[in-house]
């Protein structure tokens, strides 16, 4: 399916994001500018990685997410790709995979139009999830904190609880987002019921 960004129906919230200079709206969660990331300690989260990109004045870096704009999308129920707020009525959709053997996601929820158009229109998602591919729905999301042990060999990752006061030492990256009550449906069974149309 190829990406069609400039043909598909825009969600509204989709409209309203930043776009590159070819046009194309940049999801919220995409990380902006040349590595702005570092550690830092925050009192009610530790040592924290923290990003200085700005969103509506440096290049985009697609595949990369801002994770203070991550962390915020999944604690504030936030749709990952425009930003707003998913209502608590409203699915929280997951078109991204799992964690290896989990249950979690590093990707926040999205709007399912929202989604459903960024199916369409980005190209990564339309070369790499086919008709099978599939998508989560859950009206409850439960996350917890990722955090990043540095190692000189390797890095090592540890879910922990928000309450969890002793994952402080470590710092923390991403929230993980678990779909409770869940329900799947493949990619094209998504499409046809949430992509938006004129």
């Amino acid at each position: 399916m190829p990406a069609a960004w400039r043909t598909t129906p825009m969600p509204e919230p989709v409209q309203a994001l930043p776009r590159t200079s070819t046009g194309m709206p940049v999801p919220f969660t995409v990380s902006r500018g040349h590595d702005p990331e570092r550690i830092a300690y925050r009192p009610e989260t530790g040592l924290t990685v923290v990003c200085d990109c700005e969103p509506h004045s440096e290049p985009p870096v697609f595949g990369s997410q801002c994770p203070e704009r991550q962390r915020q999308c999944a604690r504030d129920r936030l749709c990952s790709v425009c930003g707003q707020p998913i209502g608590d009525q409203e699915y929280s959709a997951f078109g991204a995979l799992p964690m290896p053997g989990t249950d979690l996601y590093l990707e926040p929820g999205a709007h399912t139009g929202c989604l459903a158009y960024a199916f369409r229109a980005c190209p990564v998602l339309a070369r790499e999830c086919g008709p099978d591919h599939p998508v989560v729905l859950a009206k409850r999301v439960h996350t917890y904190e990722m955090r990043r042990f540095y190692a000189p060999d390797q890095g090592m990752l540890a879910i922990h609880r928000h309450d969890d006061q002793g994952g402080h030492d470590t710092p923390l990256h991403l929230y993980v987002s678990q779909p409770l009550s869940a329900c799947v449906l493949n990619r094209d069974s998504f499409l046809d019921r949430f992509l938006p149309t004129d």
